[in-house]
């Protein structure tokens, strides 16, 4: 987790210094060609890190314990109270992580588990609405 993020922070701030490294080839104004190659270069590879930075950045960030834990409920409520792990992987994403956290959470009984033609489905009772009685 702090791997990712401390990663991704340093390809966003070497991004940002790239593309900082074009607005100062450009302000220089040389009309050489090796410059302005050398610009480009700079510029694609600077968003290059920029954008991969971001996502690794976030993916380090979706793996804290507690941003976990809101993900998955807040899919569950989306989902009134059933989800699979597919929708889970569409929400939050999916790593061994986000399992500890739904195999504890069904350890602890906060939630349980059905299965459903060959899909398992994770059921959170207090998502799920009142049934209404049968008349």
């Amino acid at each position: 987790m702090a791997y990712k993020i401390i990663t991704g922070s340093a390809m966003i701030i070497t991004g940002i210094l790239s593309e900082l490294m074009v607005l100062f080839i450009i302000i220089m104004r040389s009309k050489s060609n090796t410059q302005i190659v050398i610009s480009a270069i700079f510029f694609i590879i600077g968003l290059i890190l920029i954008v991969s930075g971001f996502g690794m950045f976030r993916s380090g960030m979706l793996l804290k314990s507690d941003l976990i834990i809101n993900g998955i409920l807040r899919t569950a409520q989306k989902n009134k109270g059933e989800i699979t792990k597919e929708k889970i992987v569409a929400e939050v994403g999916w790593s061994k992580m986000i399992e500890l956290k739904i195999d504890e959470m069904i350890k602890k009984r906060e939630i349980s588990i059905e299965e459903r033609d060959g899909i398992t489905y994770y059921i959170f009772p207090e998502f799920q609405s009142a049934k209404e009685p049968s008349v």
